[in-house]
């Protein structure tokens, strides 16, 4: 969904103490009824932590709620004329290449990495098992255990652990 010609709010998710800029996004509801929301999701994952809400925004939240800190919204731009998504989009590279360290999934070195670094290390270690540089223990005879994917990897074996970092990188749980 895009959003052509319909009124919306760029934002980023702020650091109350530190204004560090950790997240961008987009609404079409006013910049405080998407603060709120974005501290229910926050509340809800804590309720109910399954894999399906888990998002590092999410978890940045709840530190945050947990030192009596709740983020602050700043108002990025107000646009009807473009796309939204792309708009947003726009944002989020714009800042990355300012050097922030955001927290939006898919757009930015994920949440599962400290740094730009481990990204790129991750991707190195997946090169190397792919290129059979790396291989599984036992010559191929893992994963243990009787099922496949992510449940089954064994974490002694370098190649089952960076197939895992790419699990995380993806968001796949099965």
């Amino acid at each position: 969904m895009t959003y052509v010609g319909r009124e919306f709010q760029i934002y980023a998710l702020a650091h109350p103490v530190t204004e560090e800029l950790k997240y961008v996004g987009s609404t079409t509801k006013s910049l405080q009824m998407r603060l709120a929301a974005h501290l229910s999701e926050a509340r809800a994952y804590r309720a109910s932590p399954d894999e399906d809400r888990y998002c590092a925004r999410n978890v940045w939240i709840l530190g945050l709620l947990d030192a009596s800190l709740v983020p602050s919204i700043v108002l990025l731009e107000g646009n009807s004329a473009q796309r939204r998504f792309d708009v947003e989009r726009r944002w989020v590279n714009r800042l990355l290449n300012e050097g922030k360290r955001l927290l939006n999934a898919g757009l930015t070195v994920p949440a599962v990495f400290a740094t730009a670094s481990d990204y790129v290390d991750s991707i190195r270690a997946l090169r190397e098992v792919a290129s059979l540089d790396v291989r599984h223990v036992g010559g191929g005879g893992c994963p243990t255990g009787s099922g496949v994917g992510y449940g089954s990897r064994n974490v002694e074996c370098d190649a089952c652990r960076a197939l895992l970092r790419a699990d995380r990188l993806l968001g796949v749980t099965s």
